[in-house]
């Protein structure tokens, strides 16, 4: 980088991208050439590819796109927590930020984090939609932003150093939720400092991935959709902050709709499909998603917050798992 501190390193975990990757990037790079016209800034910005194993062609995309501001680095196939880390680990920015292998950023997307970010001294640029001018400190980004809707680390620019100070890593192994629990984490080690900063619109360009997680069929790892909530719900119970009834009831909201989300995903398991699915596996899933719907009965009132078709789902799964099964899966179908 010619001797020159470098602001913002840009990270992007690769794996099976390669038709989305280069249009990725060429945003990425349009986005930070814009920033450092604006800021004056020339040359100060870095793009980190971490390829996680990739087996179709990403790989060696990963190295035709590496150069100048661009690097590249190769790991196997231990999942996009593995990459992020890596990425963190290699990131030299004073700032970074984390963009999905098939989506896209407008041009004046690092601008408008960056000058936010600048501007009001926080930890967090967060480009969200809606009104959080009341988060006040890190246990508020959890009550009023990471327990509604704002559970992914992309659309934000980190302060390294902060994220470095408290010592937060994603949760490798988890291909659900690692997101929500590594802004968790770095909320409750902010603690009362103000988290973040929110920017409107938002200007990330999000691709909706029909085989993404929880897209496709039943398979183990959709258990990760109830591990994480158990875990925010362990963070929060081990705190030394007090929450809200509110936080409370509004977890356990979503630990019931998790719970069914799982559930459904079993229902709609087909005939051909039923034959090489583990049929303890399923079973353990079941049992798995009936002590979740108890064990955040207790915590909050979530089902009283449930639409009435969940409230119908959770009271017909909770009656009989057989029935529930059947029903829904027929609906679906």
């Amino acid at each position: 980088m010619n001797g020159q501190s470098i602001e913002i390193s840009i990270i992007i975990p690769v794996y099976q991208a390669a038709g989305s990757l280069e249009k990725t990037v060429a945003s990425v790079k349009e986005a930070l050439s814009y920033w450092e016209d604006k800021s004056g800034n020339h040359g100060k910005t870095q793009i980190v590819l971490v390829d996680d194993g990739s087996s179709d062609g990403s790989s060696e995309l990963c190295d035709r796109l590496s150069g100048d501001s661009v690097v590249a680095i190769h790991t196997k196939n231990f999942g996009v927590s593995h990459a992020r880390n890596i990425g963190m680990e290699k990131a030299e920015g004073r700032y970074i930020s984390f963009v999905d292998a098939d989506d896209t950023v407008s041009k004046e997307y690092i601008q408008k984090l960056f000058e936010a970010a600048e501007s009001a001294k926080t930890p967090i640029a967060d480009m969200m939609d809606g009104d959080f001018d009341g988060v006040r400190d890190g246990y508020d980004y959890i009550e009023k932003a990471i327990l509604y809707r704002d559970t992914h680390v992309w659309g934000k620019l980190f302060l390294s150093e902060a994220v470095k100070k408290a010592g937060i890593r994603f949760r490798e192994g988890m291909t659900i939720g690692e997101d929500m629990l590594f802004l968790m984490e770095l909320s409750l080690k902010l603690g009362t400092l103000k988290p973040a900063v929110f920017v409107t619109p938002v200007l990330y360009n999000y691709l909706d991935n029909d085989q993404g997680a929880m897209k496709k069929s039943f398979k183990e790892s959709y258990l990760d959709q109830l591990t994480c909530w158990r875990e925010a719900e362990k963070l929060l119970k081990e705190s030394e902050h007090k929450f809200s009834r509110d936080a409370y009831d509004r977890l356990s909201e979503i630990q019931m709709m998790s719970a069914m989300l799982v559930a459904g995903k079993i229902a709609c398991v087909d005939s051909t499909s039923k034959e090489s699915v583990d049929g303890d596996l399923i079973a353990m899933a079941l049992t798995s998603c009936r002590e979740l719907i108890e064990s955040a009965g207790n915590l909050g009132n979530g089902f009283g917050r449930l639409s009435a078709g969940y409230k119908l789902k959770v009271l017909l799964f909770k009656i009989s798992r057989r029935a529930y099964l059947t029903i829904y899966g027929k609906w679906k179908s």
